[in-house]
């Protein structure tokens, strides 16, 4: 996912989460009634403005993620329910305008079969809309020659 900001490697955020009392369509992390969540950054990527992360959730709420992110201050590139979309991108981040939707993809998911304990696991690459978004922020980043 991208994010907005520089975010840290081996960040975790320990916050419950329920649905948020005013908006009913929103989870939130400061929600009266809420189950505990755990996200942890793996891996970051920062490019000016942005970073790229891979995240691994150890609990599977609803919208867990992208409230986490938000309520760090880093919200997801492109979600509006969460704030992540901005009306003036500066030209480093041009590429971000392209965007019509979440910058946000389940690169690998694992988990336990319920009946017999097996480990299932898929992976999908990066779609192609996302990887555009993605090549044309790198490709304008400055380069280590320019500062």
């Amino acid at each position: 996912m991208l994010v907005w900001r520089v975010v840290e490697s081996g960040r975790r955020i320990d916050a419950p989460i329920g649905r948020d009392p005013v908006h009913r369509l929103k989870m939130s992390a400061r929600a009266r009634r809420a189950r505990s969540a755990v996200t942890r950054v793996t891996r970051a990527e920062h490019l000016r403005g942005v970073s790229l992360l891979h995240v691994a959730i150890a609990t599977g709420r609803t919208h867990q993620i992208r409230v986490h992110l938000s309520a760090i201050g880093h919200p997801v590139v492109g979600d509006r329910l969460y704030g992540g979309t901005r009306r003036r991108l500066p030209g480093h981040l041009r590429a971000l305008a392209r965007l019509e939707r979440p910058f946000l993809h389940a690169a690998r998911l694992s988990f336990r079969h319920p009946d017999d304990g097996r480990l299932l696991e898929s992976a999908a690459p990066l779609p192609d809309d996302l990887q555009t978004v993605l090549d044309g922020l790198r490709r304008d980043q400055p380069s280590a020659a320019e500062g």
